[in-house]
């Protein structure tokens, strides 16, 4: 991400140990910066600028902690994965594996990009990998590996594994991933060809999900992590775990599976008329609100107010409360409230009068301590 959070991200040192005391994580870090943009969004940021974001075994052994730390974190709800821009502000993902710690380590065996892949590929919670700039050959499999992909128009994504190893198959699922996203015949071009797509180039043929102005980037992308964040957790994990699974079933079975998956969740389908329902009542809401706005349009000294919180969903009570009491601030409109709702009343009220059963049984000033428990113990607030 290219913004002025990405570039203050960007200023320190890679081989600057960086501490954190979030929850989250709990250990320091080296390579990467995790940090929370949003609620119940979490960031991981490979951040190695002076090497173009190379990802070295320490790289990928701390993003697997990261991603395992935010797979604990019950308050996380969608992660993203990007890379740091380089020092003269360009964008940056990542140049893919450190070659120079591939030619000089001793350590045996490859690194295990295989691995860590797949921990994000089966991870139930969604992940947004956000591109800008060069996004080459192990950075194209971190983001293959991820459940979305939003790219700014000036990434350039790539794989060169046939140009530099002779094989373009691709230790950590390259070949595999990429060909059931945009099409064996699309992969054997960009695998064969060693071929640099563009952002726009690469939103065509479906690699990312979206492509995004580069200054748009980062709130694009938080837009998105943002909008998935407000939906039902279990309802998002279980239709992750549904689709991953489904992919290598029949569709005979994959109809037969989305059956049952939600009971194997614990999840109970709301039956249609009852999202009806909540359809109708937030456009009526709507339709209240904007018939509230027009009659005090005309500025009235007293208004009454029966019961707007009855059937109306909580945001559009919101609206209604915030303009009457613009209002009262402003014009001193005076408003009586007839409700039952507490929240309501003392979130508007100056003055509170508790009835019960049509008599008067309280009466005193909306900020009276214990106020509260008077009205619930009543029948009827007004």
């Amino acid at each position: 991400m290219a913004s002025g959070a990405a570039a203050t991200r960007s200023g320190a040192a890679a081989r600057v140990m960086r501490m954190t005391t979030d929850p989250l994580t709990q250990t320091a870090y080296e390579d990467i910066i995790v940090d929370r943009p949003g609620e119940h969004i979490a960031r991981v940021t490979i951040a190695r600028p002076d090497v173009a974001n190379a990802l070295r075994r320490q790289t990928v052994s701390e993003i697997g902690d990261a991603v395992r730390a935010i797979d604990a974190d019950d308050d996380i709800r969608v992660w993203i994965l990007t890379g740091a821009p380089r020092h003269d502000g360009r964008g940056w993902f990542s140049a893919g594996v450190d070659m120079k710690e591939a030619i000089t380590t001793k350590e045996p065996g490859l690194l295990p990009g295989d691995e860590l892949c797949e921990l994000i590929d089966d991870l139930l919670k969604p992940s947004i990998a956000v591109i800008d700039g060069v996004c080459t050959t192990g950075g194209l499999e971190l983001i293959l590996a991820c459940d979305l992909r939003i790219a700014a128009d000036t990434a350039r994504i790539s794989d060169f594994h046939m140009e530099r190893s002779g094989l373009a198959i691709g230790g950590w699922g390259a070949a595999v991933r990429l060909s059931r996203l945009v099409g064996v015949d699309k992969a054997k071009e960009i695998l064969l060809m060693s071929q640099e797509l563009s952002g726009e180039e690469a939103a065509r043929i479906g690699l990312v999900n979206r492509v995004a102005p580069q200054a748009d980037l980062e709130r694009e992308a938080l837009a998105a992590a943002a909008r998935i964040a407000q939906m039902p957790r279990r309802g998002v994990r279980t239709t992750l775990g549904f689709l991953q699974l489904q992919r290598d079933m029949s569709k005979h079975d994959a109809l037969r599976w989305g059956e049952m998956a939600p009971g194997f969740m614990g999840l109970q389908l709301r039956p249609f008329k009852d999202a009806a329902d909540r359809f109708y009542k937030e456009r009526g809401g709507q339709q209240q609100m904007l018939a509230i706005a027009q009659a005090l349009a005309s500025r009235p000294r007293f208004v009454m107010l029966d019961e707007p919180s009855a059937g109306l969903a909580p945001s559009i009570v919101r609206e209604v409360l915030e303009l009457v009491q613009a209002l009262r601030d402003r014009d001193g409109l005076a408003v009586l409230l007839v409700e039952q709702a507490v929240d309501t009343t003392l979130a508007i009220a100056d003055e509170v009068v508790v009835l019960e059963t049509g008599r008067t049984v309280h009466r005193a000033p909306a900020d009276e301590p214990g106020l509260r428990d008077v009205i619930e113990a009543a029948y009827m607030v007004r």
